[in-house]
């Protein structure tokens, strides 16, 4: 990763789950306790899709999936047991992301996708909360990033403008992180 990069990421605040014990928010729930809400929104799932009137292979399909991600679930519940431990995966999980958006870029610059949608790559650097600046309504901050057929719709909430959304495959150019 480029000194400047890592610069940017480091000049970003904190999100709680990095923050050192002593900086952590006293009303943070401990992992164990998003672990078991977590659970327990999968079981409540799973109860749904099992009794509902879906077509056999939808349900069989979603049931598959839902078994997955219990599965890593109880995979995370015994690698973070306190929040000590979730810095070590909070990093990692920034270092992929920002990778898959190097290459990304890279594959685009070069003239291939190698698989990535250009949009739905560059929708990683905007997040709701994202300061932006466009280059015809000037500053302002990303609300929501959604589907949109096969490109993604950002929202933003411009300081002079007003709220309005675009496709992101039609705004990237005019628009940058601040």
């Amino acid at each position: 990763m480029e000194e400047a990069q890592r610069t940017a990421t480091r000049a970003e605040p904190v999100p709680a789950e990095r923050r050192a014990p002593d900086q952590r928010d006293p009303g943070e729930p401990e992992p164990a306790e998003v672990f078991n809400e977590l659970s327990r929104a999968l079981a409540s799932t799973s109860r749904r899709v099992a009794q509902g009137s879906l077509r056999a292979n939808e349900k069989e399909r979603l049931m598959t999936q839902l078994a997955a991600a219990h599965q890593q679930l109880e995979r995370l519940r015994r690698q973070v047991r306190t929040t000590d431990d979730v810095p070590r995966f909070a990093d990692a999980w920034r270092d992929r992301e920002e990778a898959a958006v190097i290459a990304a870029q890279a594959a685009v610059v070069n003239g291939t996708q190698n698989g990535f949608k250009a949009g739905r790559i560059v929708a990683t650097a905007y997040r709701p909360g994202t300061e932006v600046e466009h280059v015809k309504f000037g500053r302002g901050q990303v609300v929501r990033v959604e589907p949109d057929g096969s490109d993604l719709a950002i929202t933003i909430s411009f300081v002079t403008a007003g709220e309005r959304k675009f496709l992101l495959s039609l705004v990237q150019d005019k628009l940058s992180a601040v």
